[in-house]
């Protein structure tokens, strides 16, 4: 339902995988991949990353890890609006969107807050 929302505001498709995984493997994939010796609550990778396709289509975008119990400790009374939050934040990543820079940061959460009003 979300994916589906997201494809028809950005006028973008394609398949994303999401794996829910432990604290512990997360905090190795956060380790491996940014270098950061701590677990967090979302990775993603994009298949082409660095190249955004907004109104573009991929068979593949990418794979999103989510930690559910790192969110589950972290946001307790706000566990499912905070999942759903994630994963469009995901997708907004495997779909070029990124926050390095602070005006990327404000393009980014003003999607984030668009989509998920429309959900």
């Amino acid at each position: 339902m979300l994916l589906k929302k997201i494809e028809k505001m950005l006028a973008a498709s394609g398949k994303v995988s999401l794996v829910l995984i432990k604290i512990s493997e997360m905090r190795h994939l956060n380790k491996l991949y940014r270098k950061k010796d701590q677990a967090t609550d979302i990775l993603s990778f994009p298949i082409n990353e660095g190249s955004p396709i907004p109104g573009g289509c991929r068979e593949e975008l990418g794979d999103i890890f989510i930690c559910p119990m790192f969110v589950r400790k972290k946001y307790e009374k706000e566990y499912q609006p905070r999942m759903r939050h994630l994963f469009v934040h995901g997708v907004l990543h495997l779909l070029g969107f990124d926050h390095k820079r602070s005006a990327d940061v404000d393009k980014m959460e003003k999607m984030e807050r668009k989509i998920l009003r429309r959900c």
